[in-house]
């Protein structure tokens, strides 16, 4: 039985942890005045800008020569699903019923990822990795309610929103993937065209439905949104990295242990407005052995 490669488990567990960290310089953004929205447009535009520059540095007139319309609209559809579908669902979960347990819902990620992987690519899981990736569902899940907050006043089917942001999430992965396996789209042109996407899309969402929000937005938080754009940005191009040599299957949920290393950085940089609690270490033991389940099989 072959074992996963290393490189992409590496580059999967180097996003989890740069987007493990990338949170904590929001968190302070909004702390000194931003509002999420503000954030998420600096990122994106951010990870936009970072991403145009480096393709044009490398590749310049010759980016994505080889590369047909119906090629490019593989990672465009990919930007679209995977980043606005995703973000769109996630952020109405927690307008909804509340930030914990929409992150909770929507990090039932990786059972959408590897159930699709297998159906549509045809790669396959072994009963260990299987568990492994119920463990890390499961830890992820405890890591995201751990930290408590209120879920009173929400109807069932409001769950609907972030559970169809995790659809869309591992729905993407599959769609990069397979972009990756049927196209000569190197890792950097991949990550233009998915951002490309994702501006159009989210950003004219939020500049027609929050418009007043991101004019009146305070200017003073946005050194701290940019340093977590560029953080996210080395997250997006782990993730990349690792789709382009290596299994959804496995580079979906090592991803997904994002939360982990945000709990963690939580711990060490933001105690004085957090808490870590015994269901966080729980949730942690469990994702750091379901990771090495889905990792070593």
């Amino acid at each position: 039985m072959a074992l996963p490669a290393p490189g992409a488990v590496g580059f999967a567990l180097s996003s989890a942890v740069l987007w493990g960290l990338s949170p904590i310089f929001t968190k302070k953004g909004i702390e000194r005045g931003g509002s999420s929205v503000q954030g998420v447009m600096v990122v994106m535009l951010t990870s936009g800008a970072l991403f145009w520059t480096a393709l044009l540095a490398t590749s310049g007139t010759a980016a994505f020569d080889g590369m047909s319309v119906g090629d490019a609209g593989i990672f465009l559809v990919g930007g679209v699903v995977g980043t606005t579908v995703g973000r769109l669902g996630h952020y109405a979960g927690v307008d909804r019923i509340g930030a914990s347990v929409a992150t909770a819902a929507m990090n039932t990620r990786p059972l959408f990822a590897v159930g699709l992987a297998v159906l549509f690519l045809g790669e396959t899981v072994t009963g260990v990795t299987g568990v492994g990736v119920l463990l890390l569902v499961g830890g992820v899940v405890l890591l995201s309610v751990a930290k408590g907050g209120d879920i009173r006043g929400w109807r069932s089917r409001d769950l609907l929103f972030p559970l169809t942001a995790g659809l869309a999430y591992g729905t993407g992965n599959v769609i990069r993937r397979f972009g990756f396996l049927e196209t000569p789209a190197t890792t950097i042109e991949a990550l233009a065209l998915n951002e490309t996407a994702a501006v159009l899309t989210l950003g004219s969402y939020l500049l027609i439905s929050h418009r007043d929000r991101i004019r009146a937005a305070d200017p003073a938080p946005i050194p701290y949104f940019v340093i977590a754009g560029v953080i996210s940005t080395g997250g997006l191009f782990s993730l990349f990295q690792a789709l382009s040599i290596g299994r959804v299957t496995v580079v979906d949920p090592v991803s997904a242990m994002a939360p982990l290393f945000s709990a963690l950085f939580t711990y060490l940089f933001l105690r004085d407005v957090e808490r870590v609690t015994r269901g966080v270490v729980v949730g942690a033991l469990l994702v750091v052995f379901g990771g090495a389940l889905v990792t070593v099989y």
